[in-house]
């Protein structure tokens, strides 16, 4: 699931629908955890397990773990100001919309590295 959602990504930058894009790679981030632990992916509770698993453990753990964690917060405060439709100032995410359209290459980049 998780290699699939990425190639979604991919191939949402590439014809610029820069919102869904944010969708699916928050999203393939917590299906690839799920994948590396054995959890069945398409459980709410699972997924909630994975998202623990990267804020206590990929937090703290290695170079690349920080970066996967620092990218994800960032992945998902765009995706959450996209999925609710939040204004500047109830948004969780200070990056102006050019900005993620800009970043949203980075970032698959640098998560992408949880399929390989």
């Amino acid at each position: 699931m998780a290699q699939f959602q990425f190639k979604l990504t991919e191939w949402y930058i590439e014809n610029k629908n820069f919102a869904m894009a944010y969708m699916t790679l928050a999203e393939a981030v917590l299906s690839a955890i799920c994948e590396k632990e054995k959890f069945n992916v398409t459980s709410k509770d699972d997924r909630k397990e994975a998202q623990n698993i990267l804020f206590n453990e990929f937090k703290y753990g290695s170079k690349d773990d920080k970066i996967i964690f620092d990218t994800y917060n960032k992945v998902n405060a765009i995706r959450v100001n996209i999925a609710h439709k939040m204004d500047s100032s109830g948004s969780k995410s200070k990056t102006q919309p050019k900005d993620s359209i800009k970043e949203i290459k980075q970032y698959y980049d640098k998560l992408r590295i949880l399929y390989k």
